[in-house]
């Protein structure tokens, strides 16, 4: 297996995977404050990898995190959580409470008039 630096090819192709993963995940429950750091934190490592097919999901996934964010900033923090969604209601503490609160009411609320709008606009 070739090395790269301490890391094998295969090894860093994997931890990709996983950091993708986790980016579609944040993409998936709409928590933009967790996307945005995870760009921050793994974004130019993605950006760079040797594996191309790495490289066009990470521009797959930074295209549609814009999106969010600009829906975001017109809707509020937390407009685009999906407060359904399993980890969203564990994040909220529905089933065990969360002191402090990892989602904060304001985000909730958000997420709720977004929604709101969304139904009405689908008609």
């Amino acid at each position: 297996m070739a090395q790269n630096g301490t890391v094998t090819d295969d090894r860093r192709r994997q931890v990709d995977l996983g950091f993708l993963d986790s980016l579609r995940l944040s993409l998936e429950i709409g928590y933009c404050g967790v996307l945005r750091n995870e760009i921050a934190r793994f974004g130019d490592r993605l950006a760079m990898s040797p594996d191309e097919d790495i490289r066009d999901e990470y521009a797959k996934i930074t295209r549609r995190a814009q999106e969010a964010f600009q829906i975001e900033a017109v809707h509020g923090r937390g407009s685009l959580l999906q407060l359904r969604h399993p980890v969203v209601k564990d994040l909220i503490g529905i089933k065990v409470p969360r002191r402090p609160p990892i989602i904060e009411p304001e985000e909730i609320e958000a997420a709720r008039r977004y929604g709101s709008i969304k139904r009405r606009v689908r008609g």
